[in-house]
């Protein structure tokens, strides 16, 4: 057997456990060390952990330019895509971070009372000789939401601006010991503020 024909024999019968087990190795390091979810890049580990990109969650703090902190709820069907929340939530990075903050600080916030209301409204009108209150239970403290281009033009009295807003991931763990689920930070919090380049 040539040295050729002998080299050909021996990547034929190791290069994909080779490539297999660099893999594995990749996700286990990128797990531990980069806050990659252990259900993804291979799953390995996956079903000993309840670290799934679901059970993570995203924390936004927006305020506005007196500092005052504005009651945010994130929704992912607007100007935050499904795509980089699910990006968010494998593989969480600052780069991410941040461009929810400043997509957060660009778009104006719409108070989720308004839009509470006009449903209740527009049911009430379809549906005059309705015998029930379409009443929508509402918050007792305003909530704001990111305006989509779904939304009809409001009045600025119910549009918010955030000034600077501040994102940080959270994901699940088991403490053994305690025999308790806690959240636990995945790196630190990235702050935007308006007028800063992303």
């Amino acid at each position: 057997m040539t040295g050729r024909a002998a080299w050909g024999a021996c990547f034929d019968r190791w290069a994909v456990p080779a490539l297999m087990v660099f893999v594995a190795f990749n996700q286990l390091r990128m797990t531990h060390h980069a806050a990659l979810s252990p259900w993804k890049g291979g799953g390995f580990g996956m079903f000993g952990s309840i670290d799934s990109p679901t059970a993570r969650a995203i924390r936004c703090q927006a305020f506005d330019d007196a500092g005052e902190a504005i009651p945010l709820e994130l929704s992912f069907d607007g100007p935050l895509n499904a795509r980089l929340m699910h990006r968010l939530r494998c593989y969480p990075t600052p780069r991410h971070l941040l461009e929810v903050a400043a997509t957060v600080v660009a778009t104006d916030l719409l108070n989720t009372r308004v839009r509470a209301q006009r449903v209740s409204e527009r049911l009430r009108l379809e549906n005059p000789n309705a015998d029930f209150d379409f009443a929508i239970a509402v918050a007792d403290k305003d909530i704001y939401r990111l305006k989509s281009a779904r939304d009809p033009d409001s009045s600025a009295d119910h549009t918010r601006r955030a000034a600077r807003a501040k994102t940080q991931m959270f994901r699940l763990r088991w403490d053994d010991s305690a025999a308790r689920v806690y959240c636990e930070p995945l790196g630190g919090p990235v702050e935007f503020a308006s007028g800063a380049a992303p």
